[in-house]
């Protein structure tokens, strides 16, 4: 009976540390491959506030640099025409080249931050640098553009996380990306000695593949039908601790998405597997149990 727990919550362990893995893989992943900046490009350029706030940048540069240079619009009669250049400076190509741009000298910073144990607690912002594009849009307001086109336009910041948070979230990464090395390899260790403690051992393995395929298919339904909270709810010390958090701070939407798609693939190939070893063990002991055995009769008169 004791071998029988032992083995189950051997079982239960390595299951769990493999899904587990699974969301520290990904976790890295979205660091290293730029997804999570990416996601934070597209909040930004998609965001009231970013468009707001850059207008009335352009627009106190402009009004700076057109009183020092003595240049009255209205009397150009361009007035109205510098305004609907300004109003639309948000919504040009270059300003979001210009931030993709960011974003991805931002994830390379990123990863050196996370890891820097010498970091001071600070939070995690990022800078954009939309002079060019915006310069290049001014220039083409006639009769003006010559004198806008040198425009000096400040940096646009806006932080990503606050100091605590980003401190939690280095916190958490560090494990995960431990545990996206290891994580497999201890799951796997896991399931070997789940076999070895099972009696009868070989029995283990459609358990095994029923497990995991049942603990995926619950991941993928809570991922698609509830909420990725639900899912990292599920974690020692839920969304609130450093693990739920740097999961939910480092992992985009859609990237989620994708984990419940490999998730329900891998639940069902496992329930299916499993059905497949309960047969197959199933067929071997019938087997067994058919083959004739020797009489003492049969050893006598073979010696």
């Amino acid at each position: 009976m004791m071998r029988r727990f032992m083995g189950t919550v051997m079982l239960v362990a390595a299951v769990a540390a493999a899904a587990l893995w699974g969301l520290g893989v990904a976790a890295v992943n979205a660091v290293e491959d730029g997804s999570f900046f990416r996601q934070i490009a597209t909040g930004v350029v998609g965001s009231d506030l970013f468009s707001q706030v850059l207008t009335a940048t352009v627009e106190d540069s402009v009004g700076a640099t057109l009183d020092n240079r003595g240049i009255d619009v209205r009397s150009l009669g361009v007035e109205e025409e510098l305004k609907a250049t300004i109003a639309t400076v948000t919504d040009t190509q270059g300003v979001t080249d210009a931030l993709v741009n960011a974003t991805t000298e931002a994830r390379e910073a990123l990863s050196r931050e996370l890891t820097d144990t010498t970091r001071e607690p600070a939070p995690l912002l990022l800078t954009v640098d939309f002079s060019s594009p915006v310069q290049e849009t001014l220039a083409a307001v006639p009769l003006v553009g010559d004198q806008l086109q040198n425009a000096p336009i400040p940096a646009f910041e806006t932080q990503i996380m606050g100091a605590e948070t980003f401190e939690r979230v280095r916190t958490g990464y560090e494990f995960l990306s431990w545990w996206s090395m290891w994580g497999g390899y201890v799951a796997a260790a896991l399931a070997v000695m789940a076999f070895v403690i099972f009696p009868r051992g070989f029995r283990v393995v459609p358990r095994l593949l029923y497990l995991v395929g049942f603990v995926m298919l619950g991941l993928w339904a809570l991922v698609t039908f509830v909420t990725p909270a639900s899912v990292v709810g599920l974690l020692p010390g839920g969304v609130e601790g450093s693990l739920g958090e740097t999961i939910l701070a480092l992992i985009p939407t859609d990237s989620f998405g994708d984990f419940g798609t490999r998730a329900l693939w891998v639940g069902v190939t496992a329930v299916a597997a499993g059905v497949a070893a309960s047969l197959v063990i199933r067929g071997t002991e019938k087997l067994v149990s058919r083959r004739p055995r020797r009489s003492r009769d049969d050893d006598y008169w073979d010696e």
